[in-house]
């Protein structure tokens, strides 16, 4: 939720006309009694709807083409080494450089939350169209 707080913060703040695009990547993993470390889906046994690995919310303000991406990693079991060597982190974290948005972001029993540059996100995630021109950091 301070996420999206955030976000309409910034932009009444500032101002500014921001586009918004929201989604999932990937597919979570928990570990069973065997150890294994699994892949999580609804609908079981069928498989059929996966959980998603991570939810991302994109902030573009097309007119200074800058962005930014806001990470929540959806697994709040996972340990930070776990996060950090099974994929969940898809892009060079730079939330150090931002300001605005007010989360816990390394609390993992709330959830573990990063942000990226949109063309970093893109090389790891490159299902969203229409971003290739976003190659300003939302600062």
């Amino acid at each position: 939720m301070s996420v999206e707080i955030s976000s309409r913060r910034l932009a009444a703040d500032r101002n500014i006309h921001l586009d918004v695009f929201t989604g999932t990547f990937g597919i979570t993993h928990l570990w069973t009694e065997a150890r294994e470390f699994r892949r999580i889906f609804f609908d079981w046994p069928a498989a059929q709807i996966p959980v998603p690995m991570i939810y991302y919310k994109i902030l573009v303000n097309r007119a200074n083409n800058s962005g930014i991406v806001l990470i929540g990693v959806n697994n709040y079991h996972l340990t930070l080494e776990e996060i950090q060597s099974n994929g969940y982190i898809v892009c060079n974290d730079v939330a150090d450089q931002i300001s605005y948005v007010s989360w816990s972001r390394t609390n993992l029993v709330r959830g573990y939350s990063y942000a990226c540059e949109v063309q970093d996100f893109l090389r790891a995630v490159p299902h969203v169209p229409g971003l290739e021109s976003i190659n300003t950091l939302l600062v």
